[in-house]
């Protein structure tokens, strides 16, 4: 009997420091504190809501230890994320690989995959790995191209996959092809089983929020997905807490710290690019310092979500193209995000 209770007794004691060491973890709704009885300066982040007001920023969240600090606008409706999307493939692939389904050594070739201008024996040499750090040297027209991602493509040709970097719209979308004929889902049916649904995501639905973009020059669309800034911090978190969610493992710890590592140097001083996540070097991202690795997803007019594993620190920012006829203007975002970071405690 005496041997029951003290089992009993540890049973009882290991869930309390279970409990205890276990990061916070939001449930259906974000939990929001007040940010004086968290360390956080309130008047700095008034400030920063003051800076809010004056740009052409739709919605903010600031997440830190797993409960919301700060929000501003509509956090709750979903918007379109533009290239922020490409991130959110990094951890399908990322999911997908550790159930065994993808090979990121496999290349087109193998694949057979093509396009409507067919692809070269060397450019079929091109591994998932290549397309997912955008070294793919596939240099051929691609859905939801910008003028200025036309104008700047290289010539074709013009290297060997693997060997150069270039933000190409035609290995992301290329991507989720690949990523429809080896797990049979497309790109957003895995967003809602993966992510979506254990996350609990507040404001997606599925039907409403996603879109394929085609366009005559690629059999690949480009894949449109609408999310929340409420819910985009929720992607955040989990790749703040290495992919773990609640206790569950989401995303492979290891992919996280791999697809943010800085693989490939950009056109930006100290921004490097790792597998689809844009990597800030030395700690430094958005003109500010981080006391460790800092790491973002990126989009068209200011799309943006910040992650900081050393401080559990997510920051969501996000303009509708629907609503907002301006893009953010360069650095407003880094003024914005140097206030809420001197409000930190």
């Amino acid at each position: 009997m005496r041997a029951v209770l003290l089992a009993i007794a540890l049973c009882f004691t290991c869930s309390l420091v279970s409990a205890q060491t276990l990061p916070m973890c939001p449930g259906e709704k974000w939990e929001k504190i007040e940010p004086t009885n968290a360390g956080w300066n309130a008047e700095k982040l008034n400030e920063a809501r003051q800076m809010l007001s004056t740009m052409e920023t739709s919605a903010l969240v600031v997440v830190h230890k797993g409960k919301v600090v700060m929000d501003y606008g509509r956090p709750s409706s979903s918007i379109l994320l533009h290239s922020a999307r490409k991130s959110v493939m990094s951890m399908l692939f990322g999911i997908a690989h550790a159930q065994g389904k993808i090979d990121l050594a496999a290349n087109l070739k193998v694949l057979n995959i093509d396009d409507r201008s067919p692809l070269t024996e060397v450019e079929k040499s091109a591994t998932i790995k290549d397309l997912l750090s955008a070294r793919s040297c596939v240099y051929i027209e691609a859905a939801a191209e910008t003028k200025e991602m036309k104008a700047a493509r290289p010539p074709r040709g013009s290297c060997k996959p693997g060997d150069s970097w270039y933000y190409n719209n035609w290995d992301f979308n290329a991507l989720g092809t690949i990523y429809k004929q080896l797990t049979g889902n497309d790109v957003y049916e895995g967003l809602k089983l993966e992510l979506a649904l254990p996350l609990q995501f507040e404001n997606f639905t599925k039907f409403l929020d996603t879109k394929y973009q085609y366009e005559f020059s690629s059999i690949h669309p480009a894949y449109h997905m609408s999310i929340s800034a409420n819910d985009l911090a929720r992607v955040g978190l989990l790749m703040s807490r290495n992919g773990n969610w609640c206790g569950k493992q989401i995303v492979p710890d290891n992919w996280v710290r791999e697809s943010t590592a800085p693989i490939s140097k950009t056109k930006n001083p100290g921004i490097a690019y790792g597998y689809m996540w844009w990597v800030g070097e030395n700690g430094i991202h958005y003109g500010s310092r981080f006391k460790g690795p800092v790491f973002s997803a990126r989009g068209h007019l200011g799309q943006i979500l910040m992650v900081s594993q050393a401080e559990d620190l997510v920051i969501a920012h996000l303009v509708d193209s629907n609503t907002e006829s301006k893009q953010l203007k360069g650095g407003d975002f880094n003024k914005v995000l140097k206030v809420i970071l001197s409000a930190m405690p």
